[in-house]
């Protein structure tokens, strides 16, 4: 049976720090503003952060931006590539034109080193459509389902392209913030784990899609229920993984462990170690979390 979770993950360095202005309009989590000397405090974080797995037994095999071209997302690698056990990986297609050039050679050499076998989505961008890695689609690798919620970056007839090359079944849905905006990425409202999702359902306006999505994802796992408050703190932004010793650890950030009541955290730890990280300055100027700071090498 396919397991859920690696212990090998990608991470990049950032060498510019400064809200990308090409997704403002679609990222709600993101901020317009950049504190004054934010890029020696990111990557402070962000070593931090790395440190902090390495200890708790993750291989975390660390790339360093370079500044040309300027890709100031460029530390959510998760978003434009994904691997697979049986050695292939997946390019995808960015909204943002500046996001398309976080494709750089040394990320593209070490992909092609260990994961040789290449399914480029890319072209995609030519006709305006997008699907955005692991951000755009929460992945149960067991049951070999992709669930996702429809969005600007995340087109349904992406996704099919991607399920026909990969075998995964596709559960699509709308799923909106307490604004009525259509939420950007999935993963800020859905995690999957081996035995639990944390997921904010009242995201989904259609009840009987709620209702179907509970209904499938708690035949295998705990549901652990978030609200529009907790997503906001980036609680549904986890990702399980695997120290050395084989025991699951879920990563996820100061921010997310402190909004998440006691009973939450009780839920979760039932589950695995929890590992919280401090990238609040990350979260705050890139409108991402910890999870979307991590691509998974499996």
């Amino acid at each position: 049976m396919a397991q859920q979770t690696t212990h090998s993950i990608l991470m990049i360095r950032p060498v510019v720090a400064m809200p990308n202005p090409q997704t403002l309009a679609s990222n709600a989590f993101q901020t317009s503003v950049t504190p004054r000397h934010a890029l020696p405090a990111i990557q402070r974080e962000f070593d931090g952060a790395v440190e902090q797995l390495r200890d708790h037994g993750i291989n975390v095999t660390v790339i360093q931006d370079v500044p040309w071209p300027e890709t100031p997302d460029a530390m959510f690698p998760n978003n434009w590539f994904s691997t697979t056990p049986d050695g292939r990986h997946y390019l995808y297609p960015m909204l943002a034109e500046n996001r398309r050039t976080e494709r750089k050679p040394k990320p593209l050499e070490f992909l092609a080193a260990h994961y040789p076998e290449r399914v480029d989505l890319t072209s995609y961008e030519d006709r305006g459509l997008f699907l955005e890695g692991t951000g755009s689609k929460v992945l149960d690798h067991i049951q070999k389902v992709a669930y996702a919620a429809k969005s600007p970056r995340t087109s349904t007839e992406v996704l099919e392209a991607w399920a026909q090359h990969s075998g995964y079944e596709i559960r699509s849905f709308e799923a909106v913030d307490s604004k009525g905006k259509a939420i950007y990425h999935t993963n800020v409202m859905l995690s999957i784990g081996t035995k639990f999702a944390a997921i904010v359902s009242e995201s989904i306006p259609d009840e009987q899609a709620r209702k179907r999505l509970l209904d499938e994802l708690s035949l295998n796992r705990e549901i652990i229920e978030l609200n529009y408050k907790q997503m906001s703190s980036f609680c549904a932004n986890v990702l399980e993984l695997e120290g050395k010793d084989d025991s699951a650890k879920i990563i996820l950030s100061t921010t997310a462990f402190d909004a998440l009541t006691d009973s939450q955290k009780h839920s979760l730890a039932a589950h695995g170690e929890l590992v919280h990280l401090e990238v609040f300055l990350i979260e705050v100027i890139g409108g991402g979390g910890i999870r979307c700071m991590i691509a998974e090498l499996f």
